[in-house]
């Protein structure tokens, strides 16, 4: 797993798209909190020359959004997905394992 951070506009969702484009016929999803949010990042995506798939929604992943083509997903800004489950309280810190595997066909 990757984990990258940073600053608004600091190149993140860039970054995960780019990851997204990578991993697109791995079956690598990107993931963002809105439908909005999911154009931009098609668009974003297309202007670098790049194709993904129509991202999913952290709406739908929480539904149990997943088809059984998506193998991998990538979680964009990933403390709001994270504060949809503590009732929009602010994280306060996050502890996660960033276990060096890379997704593998």
């Amino acid at each position: 797993m990757r984990v990258f951070s940073g600053g608004r506009r600091s190149g993140k969702t860039t970054e995960a798209v780019r990851l997204a484009a990578a991993g697109m016929s791995q079956g690598v999803y990107l993931v963002t909190h809105s439908h909005a949010a999911a154009r931009a990042s098609v668009d974003l995506a297309h202007s670098e020359g790049l194709d993904i798939h129509f991202p999913l929604t952290y709406g739908e992943l929480a539904r149990g959004g997943l088809g059984p083509g998506v193998r991998a997903v990538i979680i964009d800004n990933a403390e709001f997905f994270i504060q949809q489950f503590t009732d929009g309280r602010p994280l306060h810190a996050v502890a996660i394992n960033d276990d060096p595997r890379e997704f593998d066909d």
